[in-house]
């Protein structure tokens, strides 16, 4: 870590041990930010709207993933033929998991990609995910239940909508529907978030609880309020 490299250089040009304490700002420079990487998608559908080829090609700085078998979980979907192709990436910026390890940057894009699949299909996106995935009790059961619990639907006023998506972690198996707005002046606000979660058996349904709404907070921040200022290969913000 940067931080004991920086402790023990220190120790050695005083000779004394030392307590070294980051400030805020010099503690946020030194995180790393997640992998970046780029995804192309591409499907056949058949008459039924349902796919019946997919190509998946990513481009991430992250080692390993397809090699290990990785990137075949983040596509549950029973889809007859697929083809993954995976491209190492070098970056000169360096990067961390940032909370969801390799699921931030794939899940977004599969879950987009699904969306995608399902308008062309002429399917309600939250029936489409139900049927491809007839084949997995446990993603049946979060979907299920979150279209009973979530009220999804696509018949809504102009300026209101509402998204859901299914992704696993850590064989946890999690569904997700929000209700967002926007105002006419382009505000989008996120007004409700359903999870359906199914993590086995829980010893702990506090720390449960709380894991699903920080993880929330956490992600609708990056979504909604962060960026990142990077000038000669360092994150400034």
């Amino acid at each position: 870590n940067e931080e004991v490299r920086q402790a023990a250089e220190i120790a050695r040009q005083v000779g004394l041990p030392v307590k070294m304490v980051w400030t805020r700002e010099e503690d946020m420079l030194q995180s790393r930010p997640r992998a970046m990487g780029v995804n192309r998608f591409s499907a056949t559908l058949g008459p039924n709207g349902l796919p019946e080829a997919m190509v998946v090609r990513t481009v991430a700085d992250l080692v390993g993933i397809w090699r290990t078998g990785r990137g075949r979980q983040l596509l549950p979907y029973a889809v007859p033929n697929e083809y993954h192709d995976f491209h190492k990436l070098t970056s000169h910026i360096g990067w961390h998991y940032l909370r969801g390890v390799w699921y931030g940057l794939f899940g977004f894009a599969v879950e987009s990609f699904v969306d995608e699949m399902a308008h062309a299909g002429g399917w309600d996106p939250l029936e489409y995910r139900i049927e491809l995935t007839k084949h997995l009790p446990d993603d049946q059961l979060v979907l299920n239940q979150l279209k009973e619990k979530a009220g999804f639907t696509t018949d809504l006023p102009r300026g209101e909508g509402m998204g859901v998506a299914l992704h696993q972690e850590a064989m946890t198996m999690c569904a997700a529907c929000s209700t967002v707005t926007v105002s006419r002046r382009g505000q989008l606000r996120v007004e409700k978030m359903v999870w359906s979660v199914n993590p086995g058996h829980v010893l702990n349904p506090l720390v449960a609880t709380e894991q699903v709404e920080s993880a929330t907070i956490y992600e609708l921040s990056s979504v909604l309020r962060t960026g990142l200022d990077i000038r000669n290969g360092r994150v400034m913000n």
